[in-house]
This record gives C-alpha cells, structure tokens and sequence, in this order.
C-alpha cells in the first residue's frame, strides 16, 4: 500500500543565470554537499530516517543522507529528496524550467505531512515562523553561488 499523497506546503523560485546544465550541476553540487552532512545529535533527537549518508555518489536515485533519500532523478529537470522523522514524512522536489533568456528558473516545492500532536507543533516551529522559507532562500542562494563559481564554457 502506498503512503498517502503528500499535501504542498510551498513553493520558492529563483532564475539562475546560463543553460540547464549549469544550473543542473550547480543543484546537484550543492544537495551533494548536503547530504554529505552529519547533523550529530540532531538525527537522534529528530530521528531522520535515513540517519547518515550513504548510497552511491556522484547522487542519483539510491542516494541518502540524514533524513532525505534521493527519490527522482532527471538530469536537467528535477531532482527528489524523501524522507521522514519523528514529527513528518516530507518530499522536496527541485524542478528546472527550460531556459529562456539566458536563464533557467529553477523552482524548489516542499510537501510534507506532519503527525500528530507533536507534528503540529513542530509544523508551527518550522513553517510558522518563517525558518522553513529562511531555509529555503538559502538554498536557493546556494545554487546561484554555485553556478556563479562555476567555469563559463567557452
């Protein structure tokens, strides 16, 4: 039995200078770098599922770190982070409109669901106040640093 749809929460954009593939390898560069990342205590505390990074690398579908797998997989179009905790199952989903104008928008959705008691309180914590949209611009932000380092093709 498949899990329940998972309700959308928000959406965040953000138009990245150069083509697809620029934009695609800044994304995978730095979600790479993310779940590279053990986040200590945290994982116990939240109990991320999956705990500690692990799968192939460079990433792809199989691939995981603390609480997100990487569920979709298609270069140049859209990259799916699943996972779950404690307080909420929760997918994010980085899309890559086609370029236009020298730029490529890419889009980050999040859904999620959250359980419970505690999940509503933790929902409140995280969307909220506004940390889950702080969170999300910094991505967003990481991308453009990405793309703007990397080399320009000739």
């Amino acid at each position: 039995m498949e899990p329940a749809p998972l309700p959308l929460i928000d959406e965040h954009v953000r138009a990245l200078p150069g083509d697809a593939a620029q934009a695609w390898d800044a994304v995978v560069a730095v979600l790479g770098r993310a779940l590279d990342r053990s986040l200590g205590p945290l994982t116990h505390v939240w109990g991320f599922q999956p705990p500690r990074p692990g799968g192939p690398r460079p990433l792809q579908v199989g691939s995981w770190g603390p609480g997100f797998t990487v569920t979709a997989f298609e270069p140049g179009e859209r990259l799916d982070l699943s996972g779950h905790h404690r307080f909420a199952r929760y997918r994010l989903e980085v899309l890559l409109d086609p370029p236009a104008d020298g730029r490529v928008v890419v889009r980050v959705r999040t859904l999620a669901t959250f359980r419970g008691r505690r999940g509503r309180v933790y929902r409140a914590l995280v969307i909220g106040t506004g940390a889950h949209v702080v969170a999300m611009g910094r991505l967003l932000a990481g991308f453009d640093r990405a793309r703007r380092r990397a080399p320009v093709a000739a």
